[in-house]
């Protein structure tokens, strides 16, 4: 009978969006035909409560990734295997037999180290293991883009031909919806107290992220709208966001706010009243879909795909350092009912093409016809 092999991060990174896309993976590959074999795996087990990666030393860890996991990778016997980032296609490496599906999420490094986007350079043991992860891409069986732009920069930069790729976006998970009413004045409450404003951004303070542009966009709001607080989730402020906000009367209201499950990332977007996300460029672009799907007002940019997957759900510019026209567009939203009632309603409405009914059966084909393929072969008689 058919197997296959979902392949994901270590457990307890607190990466988030690759976690939920590992396990809607896992779970969409259920509904493959009773005959097949699945299964999830990946490196320190698939148990959440194993353990929290912040609980184990960094040593065990790297024992964990890379010396335990290549070799349980070698002991594997399976027909398809499907690695869900692409920062992990080095696992195919230690792969012996079988097909093998890759997810690419974006080529955002690659189109920095060629010097197509103009960002601060990769370091130089960064490099390593980004070539290691294209040359076990370009020899995919198959590759799933979460968008047409990722798509476009795997046939442009990479040389892959169109005829290995299938575009299928991201799923919104079903965590992320709005809270009811109650439910969110309580959230509110107990998170922001009695602010009036809840300026959020989700995301690392990496250059492409430009979360530095999400603090300079909130200055301005700030400025007409003291009553205002910027959220920043994830790790703490950097010095060239400390050194900004050292002159600026914002810096009380400006909140690093770390949620450690995704609960409390799902009560963040249902209690902010507008979500930044000034981003230079994104392979799809999670954090403001999933804000749109909390019924959060959305300002982003169009870097990347952000064009494609926000759309009209939200109110994007093309240039992500106008940080006027960014605070502009907050400030009318927070001072604006109507128009943020209006943004909620378009975002939902927007979402709702994310959803795992639509999705996943176009994941699940992909899956049978890979995996027959490989498992067709593998049965094979040798020829004597």
């Amino acid at each position: 009978m058919p197997s296959a092999t979902i392949l994901g991060p270590y457990l307890g990174n607190q990466h988030f969006s690759i976690d939920n896309y590992f396990n809607y993976c896992v779970q969409s590959a259920e509904g493959l035909p009773l005959s097949w074999t699945v299964r999830g795996l990946r490196p320190g087990g698939c148990d959440p409560s194993h353990f929290v990666h912040d609980c184990v030393p960094r040593r065990q860890a790297w024992k964990d990734v890379y010396f335990d996991w290549p070799k349980t990778l070698r002991q594997m016997n399976t027909d398809l295997y499907h690695i869900v980032d692409h920062g992990l296609a080095w696992y195919k490496m230690f792969l012996r037999q079988g097909k093998t599906i890759i997810t690419v999420h974006d080529l955002i490094n690659v189109l920095v180290m060629n010097g197509n986007l103009s960002l601060p350079p990769i370091p130089a043991r960064r490099q390593i293991i980004i070539n290691l992860c294209i040359e076990q891409i370009k020899k995919a069986d198959a590759l799933i883009c979460v968008s047409t732009k990722t798509a476009s920069d795997v046939m442009s930069v990479l040389g892959i031909s169109s005829q290995r790729i299938s575009v299928i976006h991201n799923i919104v998970p079903p965590i992320f919806k709005p809270l009811g009413a109650g439910e969110r004045e309580a959230a509110r409450k107990k998170l922001h107290g009695s602010v009036e404003h809840v300026v959020l951004h989700v995301g690392k303070p990496s250059p492409y992220k430009n979360r530095i542009g999400a603090i300079q966009i909130f200055d301005i709001v700030h400025s007409q709208l003291p009553d205002s607080k910027l959220v920043l989730t994830s790790q703490k402020l950097t010095h060239e966001e400390e050194s900004f906000l050292s002159e600026r009367a914002c810096a009380k209201s400006v909140l690093v706010y770390r949620p450690e499950t995704q609960d409390a990332l799902h009560n963040l977007y249902c209690t902010a009243d507008v979500f930044l996300f000034p981003s230079v460029s994104e392979g799809f672009g999670w954090p403001p879909v999933e804000a749109m799907a909390c019924g959060c007002p959305v300002v982003t940019s169009c870097g990347g795909a952000l064009g494609e997957t926000v759309g009209d759900g939200g109110i994007s510019f093309d240039n992500p350092n106008d940080f006027g026209a960014f605070a502009n567009a907050a400030v009318q939203i927070l001072k604006s009912p109507d128009l943020s009632s209006e943004l909620r309603a378009k975002g939902l409405s927007h979402v709702r093409k994310y959803s795992r009914d639509m999705l996943a059966p176009r994941l699940v084909e992909l899956y049978k016809q890979i995996g027959n393929s490989a498992h067709e072969h593998s049965a094979r008689p040798a020829i004597a």
